[in-house]
């Protein structure tokens, strides 16, 4: 697990039963982001960190449970506009921290830096492909930003602005269902800039994917756990 000691699985419940797969990173001891979407209308929660298979739950490491008063949607997410893809989750228990657990830096000042150009690695337990099923083994991947006025040719009407990141995936190699709020992490810093929010109706015809911007998101972020972060 080392090489990503902040990515965690989410299993997550609604009220009428059902159970989705998302990612998340950890950025405190008390604290994972992840997208709006993954805690939107969502009962509860199980955090799953220190695991780079999920299959094998009898060497899960470290879980924790968390109810809903402490999925913090942000409060202008808008479903489908996907504007506001963002979210907080509070762990009362807080994370013990190790080789396989640590938190991320988060980049939360850097508002007008585009990034195009730069290599950027994904990761999570999403589906490998179209046809395929999630993965029980943390998979990641790397890529090249793109402008966001070379991402929105592919998602008009669909509004792609300050606070999105796009990335080539040509190749093809993408993320896919059930890495949302997964991390985008920059090669050159090491340090996350975005998670993950939209892609298009395939995983393997190349179409850029979207990730919400963290800096757009500051004072959402600072507001809501009560910390500064660099």
């Amino acid at each position: 697990m080392g090489q990503f000691p902040h990515q965690v699985a989410l299993f997550l419940l609604d009220s009428m039963g059902n159970t989705y797969l998302c990612g998340g990173s950890i950025i405190d001891k008390n604290w994972v982001i992840t997208a709006g979407h993954c805690t939107s209308n969502i009962d509860r929660a199980v955090v799953i960190a220190g695991n780079t298979n999920i299959s094998d739950r009898s060497n899960y490491e470290q879980l924790r449970y968390v109810n809903r008063s402490d999925l913090h949607t942000h409060p202008f997410y808008n479903p489908v506009t996907l504007r506001f893809d963002v979210s907080l989750i509070h762990l009362q228990e807080p994370l013990n921290y190790n080789e396989n657990v640590s938190q991320i830096g988060i980049v939360l000042n850097n508002q007008s830096a585009s990034y195009a150009g730069e290599r950027s690695t994904a990761s999570g337990f999403g589906k490998t492909g179209d046809n395929e099923t999630s993965s029980d083994v943390l998979m990641y991947t790397s890529f090249d930003v793109i402008s966001n006025e070379e991402c929105v040719k592919y998602y008009s009407p669909l509004v792609v602005d300050y606070s999105n990141i796009c990335v080539n995936t040509t190749g093809p190699h993408s993320t896919c269902q059930g890495d949302s709020g997964g991390p985008l992490v920059l090669d050159s810093s090491g340090r996350q800039i975005g998670l993950t929010s939209f892609g298009g109706s395939s995983c393997q015809k190349g179409i850029p994917v979207g990730f919400t911007r963290l800096s757009a998101h500051r004072f959402f972020i600072q507001f809501t756990t009560r910390m500064s972060f660099d």
